[in-house]
């Protein structure tokens, strides 16, 4: 189980962050997060999006994918 979003969500074997993005796309909740892009950040750490392919999720990682801002 990993928590995303202070939600929890079934954990699998080989899961990528970018198959977690893929999974919050097809769920209807999280619609508002992913309309353009994100930072994702597990346990404490911002994930570059190169790496979303990459970088694997394991079983008890917290998760928080935020929209991104742009500000000036």
């Amino acid at each position: 189980m990993i928590r995303v979003n202070y939600r929890d969500m079934a954990w699998e074997e080989g899961f990528t962050v970018q198959k977690l993005l893929h999974r919050m796309r097809e769920e209807k909740t999280y619609q508002f997060v992913l309309r353009g892009k994100v930072n994702v950040i597990i346990n404490d750490e911002i994930i570059p999006s190169e790496k979303y392919d990459s970088k694997e999720i394991q079983d008890g990682d917290e998760i928080r994918v935020y929209p991104f801002i742009a500000g000036g």
